[in-house]
């Protein structure tokens, strides 16, 4: 049975590695939220660490940055080191969702004399 995540968040740090013959990009992915505990608003940051293999890592990478928004989907893996156990998201749905326009910034479009009404 497979273990199916989807998140939106944060990239933080990222790196592309080589691994024999193939490519694998580990990136991390905050997730915030929050939640009103009496009359204090409360502020949460999640973590989780993803992994794409192959040309699509290459490919990515060469575009990702640091804070951007991303949502991703794929299935939850663990392993264990010790006593501990630690969970990754083997990426198989990745979206990169378009930086916001910044404040002020002109649309181009027609100058109000020139609409046609």
């Amino acid at each position: 049975m497979l273990r199916i995540e989807t998140i939106a968040g944060r990239v933080g740090k990222f790196e592309l590695l080589e691994v024999g013959t193939n490519s694998v990009l580990k990136f991390g992915v905050a997730i915030d939220s929050s939640y009103k505990q009496g009359n204090e608003w409360i502020n949460e940051t999640e973590w989780r660490n993803c992994e794409i293999w192959g040309q699509r890592a290459e490919k990515i990478n060469e575009k990702l940055e640091k804070g951007d928004i991303v949502i991703v989907s794929g299935e939850i893996r663990t392993s264990k080191k010790g006593d501990k156990t630690y969970y990754s998201l083997a990426v198989n749905s990745f979206k990169k969702v378009p930086k916001p326009k910044a404040q002020g910034e002109q649309h181009h479009s027609q100058p109000d004399d020139e609409l046609p009404f």
